[in-house]
């Protein structure tokens, strides 16, 4: 069944506006940090209505890599695998 996630077409604008698709950088006065907060919860939401056999990841989009740079598994049981994100940032 469709997924209602409200709030989503906000948050998408949001990437929209701040960053520079030609150049693929992104402002840096904006808060990502909050930004992919809310991106992190829309993937727990949507990891709720997939089956056990669909793997979802939540990675930082190319245009932010200089500002913060993560990949994120969110597993079937409802943990989040951040085991990528602590080998690349000991």
């Amino acid at each position: 069944p469709p997924i209602t996630l409200p709030g989503l077409d906000k948050w998408w604008n949001e990437f929209a506006d701040h960053v520079d698709f030609f150049k693929s950088n992104a402002d840096t006065g904006f808060d990502w940090l909050s930004w992919n907060l809310q991106g992190i919860h829309f993937a727990s939401v949507i990891r709720k209505h997939l089956p056990d056999t669909v793997e979802l990841w939540y990675r930082t989009p190319f245009e932010l890599r200089g500002i913060m740079n993560f990949d994120l598994r969110f597993n079937p049981n409802g943990t989040i695998d951040i085991a990528d994100f602590l080998k690349d940032h000991k």
